[in-house]
């Protein structure tokens, strides 16, 4: 059982690494995740909310992975909400 779990963790690790060389990165996305994706708070919050404030930030799209974020009702202006660790979430 061990020998199965160490080699499909190996085959996972080298999807995921091919994955990223081939899917471009969007240089203006800022992907913002909190306490592992819980809420909207501590860090990433302040830093949305500076970037919103400020003008020469507004060329910046901000999206928030959330778990389970249509159960909390969770709105955030002028950002995009994903469901943390979904498929939608390894594109951004």
């Amino acid at each position: 059982m061990k020998l199965i779990k160490k080699f499909l963790g190996k085959m996972i690790r080298i999807i995921y690494r091919l994955g990223y060389r081939f899917i471009p990165c969007d240089k203006n996305t800022i992907l913002f995740i909190s306490f592992h994706g819980r809420g909207y708070s501590d860090n990433p919050m302040a830093l949305h909310q500076y970037i919103t404030a400020h003008q020469e930030y507004q060329k910046y799209r901000c999206i928030f992975a959330i778990k389970h974020h249509r159960k909390k009702n969770i709105q955030i202006p002028n950002a995009k909400i994903i469901e943390y660790f979904s498929i939608p979430y390894f594109f951004y």
